[in-house]
């Protein structure tokens, strides 16, 4: 059964009764993916969870932060978490259907402040991470 869930095989067959060769569906494919994630309204570089903290600058205030992704998460087994990760792990929205997730109150940042952002893929089941990333603010 875990072997199905890593490969999916979808044989298709056309009107006329003929079928076509299967096709190989990734992994990736079955559950959210491409995170991206706005500040603001602005797209903002992501960094792999494991890497290291590479602080940018960004104007003093309230942001608005929201994820979006490809696949609908309806259904899938995961959802999408955002958290802020420093100076307080806090999650702040997690979203289990559509294709973004919006935090519905803004985040501030002061001058001379640092924030970090992290959004992750989460596996319902278990609540195993599956991918995460991370954006680390510097107030200005």
């Amino acid at each position: 059964m875990v072997g199905a869930l890593s490969l999916t095989l979808a044989l298709a067959t056309a009107p006329s009764g003929q079928s076509r060769p299967a096709r190989i569906v990734s992994p990736s494919a079955l559950r959210p993916h491409a995170l991206k994630l706005l500040l603001n309204g602005k797209r903002w570089p992501l960094e792999l969870l494991s890497g290291p903290d590479n602080y940018v600058g960004i104007p003093s205030g309230k942001l608005r932060v929201e994820a979006r992704w490809q696949t609908d998460a309806r259904g899938t087994g995961y959802y999408v978490q955002i958290a802020t990760g420093e100076p307080l792990v806090r999650e702040l929205a997690r979203c289990s259907r559509g294709t973004s997730c919006v935090v519905p109150k803004t985040v501030p940042i002061t001058k001379s402040q640092e924030l970090t952002f992290t959004v992750k893929v989460v596996k319902t089941r278990g609540n195993k991470v599956v991918a995460g990333y991370r954006a680390c603010l510097d107030g200005r």
